[in-house]
């Protein structure tokens, strides 16, 4: 029995290797002339033995996998993207801590759009779901899909207003596919999974947990080249988002909001330090969409 180079990341993930172990591995791995003709246990095991890593408990690969769980891996490969691969996110190369792989459910075709992502609050004001929805919908008449997290409030108005449209939209997700977070969001996620595109870094019985929301945010900003946000408090997910997309030098827009409303001083804060207010529907798809353009002929 041999793995393909995916269906080891897989069981890795199975074994629950930490991200720094995979990637010193998956490295090893693509410095063998093993690399594209598959791997059996014994050959991983070798691997190990003679470039050993400090946090690797070599029992592990001890473990033997039988047809069940073969075919389950097999199964998993064909629902996910490894490093490297054509339909991989180029944008996602630059991040720090790209992902290796990653599941997928859905149109994967959508991630060759322009793309832009939207985030902001779950306690959304009447003002904010106005915006929320002008701005999704202008993006969707633009042939601009949206990326957001399948959160309640900004996220969900977001990814409805695209399908409400006829617009194309991604959910990255904190969570495996069998899940749903918030539950609320289950046919949402469940309707997307079969007509849009939903990813998620882990396996399908994996549920949320508390830092998985970090790295959730990180692959939101990291996979378009324009964030919006559009409510934000002074501590939210939603700014460790904005922070991300400013680390990783993409445009970043801000939904401006009265200096003493709570959901709005975390964009407040934004603009005050650089990002580019929302000042108009019409302006702000002017701007983005030059700038879509200019990073398309990068």
């Amino acid at each position: 029995m041999k793995l393909t180079t995916k269906e080891v990341l897989i069981w890795f993930k199975i074994l629950d290797i930490t991200y720094h172990d995979q990637l010193n591995l998956f490295k090893m791995m693509i410095q063998s002339d093993q690399f594209h003709s598959g791997w059996s246990l014994n050959d991983l095991q070798r691997l190990i033995q003679c470039h050993p890593l400090k946090n690797i408990n070599q029992k592990r690969f001890n473990t033997s996998i039988d047809n069940d769980k073969y075919h389950g891996i097999q199964e998993l490969a064909q629902r996910s993207l490894m490093i490297g691969e054509g339909d991989y996110p180029l944008n996602w190369l630059h991040l720090p801590q790209p992902p290796l792989l990653i599941f997928y459910h859905g149109d994967l075709s959508i991630l060759k759009m322009p793309l832009i992502s939207m985030i902001g609050t779950r306690n959304i004001s009447a003002y904010g779901k106005e915006m929320t929805y002008e701005l999704a919908k202008a993006f969707s008449d633009n042939k601009i899909g949206i990326v957001s997290g399948l959160a309640l409030g900004v996220d969900q108005i977001a990814h409805e207003t695209a399908l409400q449209n006829d617009g194309r939209t991604i959910a990255i997700i904190p969570n495996g596919f069998h899940h749903s977070y918030p539950k609320k969001n289950a046919s949402l996620q469940k309707k997307m999974m079969k007509d849009q595109l939903v990813l998620s870094e882990y396996l399908p019985t994996q549920n949320v947990r508390k830092h998985q929301f970090i790295m959730r945010n990180r692959l939101v900003a990291g996979l378009t080249p324009v964030t919006l946000v559009i409510e934000a408090a002074q501590k939210s997910g939603s700014l460790i988002t904005a922070n991300y997309a400013i680390q990783f030098n993409r445009e970043l827009f801000v939904l401006p909001g009265q200096i003493n409303h709570p959901q709005a001083k975390g964009c407040n804060q934004l603009i005050y330090h650089g990002a580019t207010p929302i000042i108009s529907i019409e302006q702000t798809m002017i701007d983005v969409a030059e700038i879509l353009t200019k990073r398309s002929s990068f």
